[in-house]
């Protein structure tokens, strides 16, 4: 999800490259690039010439909020993966659009694709592969899911019950013989798999149907549709599944986030921008202030937060409206969420996002083992909420060190493979 590109090519529905300027009248401009965009280095090209330094910044938003769920129990800070999403859609909907007409068109995308995301992923199930004769972790047959991108499914295929082993197969918790007590968590992973199965059906749709106005159509048509399908599915699925988020995390669920930043990204590239940046302002504020009203009524100091029971049918809609809102308005320059998101810090964390989402939850068991041996933190759950957040910093730290480390000497080699591997047209 943390894994696309930062840019945005700003053609409208042609094929022609509009430069790097202004754009129209809309007080629009993009940024043009000085420094490597991120998914690449100082020495590829990103897909685009246009860059939106914001971009980095929500993506680093969304990475937070979902570290601060795992680790301190933030109320929403799940919504992050719908931040995800949504910029997803939007970036690679974007970059397939404006590649529809290039003979390579279908090589170049998941070449670069499997570049930026594969080496990391799967360079974590090698680790622990070739650790297993000094650890003796607890594989089984059905971990092959989680390679293959389609862990996300697990939760659904048999009874889900706490401690059982197909439970910490589901969530991808793996333990060893030898690990000292000490159990890898690889279940935010789900996400990357709800990603992946995105980008093996979509490419083949834009680049079949072509047309901006019917793409239009069938993203719109999905973002309408899908809040009443898990409306129904909420009634006549069995109680079991809705317990283990099936609306949450089953990729045909989840498809409308992904089609909105789509939607986004077909409505800017056509002669109706400036009415969108409107409905956008307009759209942000209102989401705001219901947020806001409705966090203040809802947030108490006991720790555990009640859900409503709507959050995974109308509440993801809402959701990712707030995010797809939040996108258009930060990429206006001038804008306030433009000046907060392109910070140079958030930016940063921005662009190794995607390892730090892939990192931040794996040593989440050694680091709790770790403070409780060491009586750093005592009571890291207990009634102190103040242990829960410095849980919280010491991880985003640990968390931003592992990043960029990967980033600089492991994902930069392959990032540097797209220009040799890919074909440019002139």
């Amino acid at each position: 999800m943390p894994n696309i590109e930062d840019l945005a090519a700003l053609k409208p529905d042609s094929t022609a490259i509009i430069p790097l300027q202004d754009v129209g009248n809309e007080g629009l401009s993009p940024i043009v690039n000085r420094s490597p965009v991120t998914g690449n280095t100082a020495h590829t090209r990103p897909e685009n010439r246009a860059y939106f330094p914001a971009l980095d910044g929500i993506r680093a938003l969304a990475f937070v909020m979902v570290l601060g769920q795992h680790y301190a129990a933030i109320p929403w800070g799940w919504t992050g993966v719908d931040i995800f999403f949504v910029l997803s859609g939007f970036l690679i909907t974007g970059i397939l659009f404006d590649s529809r007409d290039d003979p390579h068109r279908v090589r170049n995308f998941y070449i670069r694709r499997t570049l930026r995301i594969f080496p990391l992923y799967y360079g974590i199930f090698l680790v622990l592969l070739f650790s297993t004769p000094l650890i003796h972790w607890s594989w089984s047959r059905s971990w092959i899911a989680w390679p293959l991108y389609l862990g996300n499914y697990l939760r659904f295929l048999h009874p889900y019950i706490l401690g059982t082993p197909w439970q910490r197969i589901a969530d991808a918790q793996i333990s060893g013989t030898n690990a000292h007590g000490i159990t890898v968590y690889m279940g935010h992973f789900w996400s990357l798999c709800v990603e992946e199965q995105f980008y093996l059906f979509w490419p083949w749709v834009i680049f079949f149907v072509r047309s901006r106005r019917t793409l239009l159509w069938i993203c719109g048509c999905s973002v309408m549709l899908m809040p009443l399908v898990r409306i129904w599915a909420n009634t006549v699925l069995p109680q079991n599944m809705l317990n283990v988020e099936v609306l949450y995390r089953v990729t045909p669920f989840r498809i409308d986030a992904l089609l909105l930043g789509g939607l986004i990204a077909l409505w800017y590239r056509g002669t109706q921008r400036n009415a969108m940046l409107k409905i956008a302002h307009w759209l942000f504020w209102l989401c705001a202030a219901i947020s806001a009203v409705y966090l203040a009524l809802t947030l108490h100091h006991h720790r555990d937060y009640i859900y409503p029971a709507w959050k995974f049918t109308c509440g993801l809609s809402f959701i990712d409206l707030f995010a797809a809102s939040a996108l258009v308005v930060a990429l206006q320059p001038g804008s306030v969420l433009y000046r907060l998101f392109k910070l140079r810090p958030l930016r940063w964390l921005g662009r190794i996002s995607y390892g730090a989402y892939v990192f931040h939850d794996l040593f989440h068991g050694a680091l709790l083992r770790l403070l409780n041996r060491t009586h750093l933190l005592e009571h890291i759950y207990g009634a102190q909420e103040h242990a829960r957040y410095a849980t919280a910093l010491i991880a985003l730290v640990l968390t931003c060190a592992l990043a960029w480390l990967s980033f600089r000497f492991f994902e930069t080699p392959f990032l540097n493979l797209k220009e040799r591997w890919t074909i440019r047209t002139s």
